[in-house]
């Protein structure tokens, strides 16, 4: 039996968390732990003679036992993850980081994120960004103390932070947070539409009122060129490949209705001209994806089975097709041959409906690898399906295509 263990680093977070946060409740401002979110460990709620000012702080809590924390000539320097610094400096929050020091007599120390990252980091290290750490220093005046100061300090800050950093281009930096993965454009009804895939930095998808900032954005040079713009939001890769958005958003206009697109998105909230449905559920697709995901030399063994079953096909089909552009057959005895190997279109069309929800999910590596696997079996189903128009442009034009297909598929699997 596993013994309970409570180590040292446990009870130092323990020591640091009680010993900040009992300033706060002497003040009569609520303190809240945070465990769900690794970038936050507590938020602090303003009261005023009992009463919530609704002004509130979010911050990291660290310990000047951490590694990555030294002082040098009275000054508390701290190697800080450069991940946390720029999900800090998009949020529509003021961040703080807070320094506990229990050595001899108790002390804490806190540091405003954003403003020191616009006052020092920017004009100092302007390349910080590319960087995994960038070194903050703690001014040792900005003790917590119950000194009304200390308190006055806070309070403006979350009064007027977030004025402060609109003012200083927080929102410009976004655009680090985001990539459009898939676009594509087309009509629907008479209505121009643009169709969008995005992918958001996991540190961002967890605040809505940051994710709202992020889909303004994304949205703000498009919104005036379509009539509708229809955007998912994943924040993991294989969501995006196999899964569920965490969020999705549509146009918010009068010609936005049922009527004209069919079936649209259950809106729970909105953000200046745009509609926005918060998924809450899309985390469990992910969990099946990860309990399904097949290991990759699993995947390149059966694509290479796939492969020898389509190039077998192949060179079947377009023998009996040289065969007929030459004359040696006749149409009618071309399309009798092609339905005895039509056995092998029905197998190809059974890969993406069988093997990849009741066998797994392929790595996300060979996703482009799957999806040429996926356009063969398709064209060459939908050639199979409408072989009595082999003749015409469009059908010699999916001959082409599949013939590329064939070359990228035997290019990836030779590699």
């Amino acid at each position: 039996m596993m013994l309970s263990q409570y180590t040292d680093v446990q009870q130092m977070e323990d020591l640091s968390r009680n010993y900040i946060e009992r300033f706060f409740i002497k003040k009569g401002w609520k303190f809240r732990k945070n465990d769900l979110d690794n970038d936050i460990d507590f938020e602090v709620e303003i009261f005023n003679d009992n009463v919530t000012t609704v002004k509130f702080f979010k911050a990291q809590l660290k310990s000047k036992k951490d590694p990555d924390i030294s002082v040098h000539k009275e000054i508390v320097r701290y190697d800080c993850p450069v991940k946390f610094l720029r999900f800090a400096e998009i949020c529509d929050f003021p961040v703080f980081i807070f320094l506990y020091d229990g050595s001899g007599d108790e002390k804490g120390y806190w540091l405003w994120v954003q403003d020191y990252i616009f006052q020092h980091l920017d004009s100092d290290s302007p390349n910080w960004r590319d960087q995994t750490k960038a070194r903050l220093k703690f001014k040792l005046e900005n003790e917590v103390t119950e000194n009304p100061s200390f308190y006055d300090q806070l309070e403006d800050i979350s009064n007027t932070g977030i004025n402060e950093m609109i003012q200083r281009g927080k929102i410009g930096k976004i655009k680090d947070f985001y990539y459009t993965m898939k676009e594509n454009e087309d009509s629907i009804n008479s209505y121009s539409t643009l169709q969008r895939k995005i992918l958001v930095d996991y540190s961002i998808s967890t605040s809505k009122e940051t994710m709202k900032q992020l889909i303004d954005d994304s949205y703000k040079d498009l919104i005036d060129n379509y009539e509708a713009i229809f955007t998912d939001y994943y924040n993991d890769i294989r969501q995006l490949n196999f899964g569920l958005p965490f969020c999705r958003t549509i146009t918010n206009s009068d010609n936005i209705n049922s009527e004209n697109f069919g079936v649209l998105l259950d809106s729970n909230d909105s953000y200046e001209n745009v509609l926005i449905q918060w998924i809450d559920n899309h985390t469990a697709m992910l969990n099946l994806i990860k309990s399904k995901q097949i290991e990759k030399s699993e995947f390149l063994n059966y694509a290479r089975g796939q492969r020898e079953l389509i190039n077998e096909f192949a060179q079947q089909f377009f023998d009996l097709l040289n065969n007929l552009d030459s004359g040696k057959t006749n149409k009618e005895d071309f399309i009798k041959n092609i339905k005895k190997i039509q056995t092998h279109g029905h197998n190809f069309n059974y890969i993406e409906s069988v093997y990849f929800e009741k066998d797994g999910y392929p790595p996300n590596d060979c996703i482009e690898l799957r999806n040429v696997l996926n356009n063969t079996v398709f064209n060459f189903g939908t050639a199979i399906y409408n072989i009595d128009d082999i003749d015409s442009e469009n059908g010699r034009e999916g001959l082409e295509i599949i013939k590329e297909e064939l070359k990228l598929l035997n290019a990836i699997l030779d590699q």
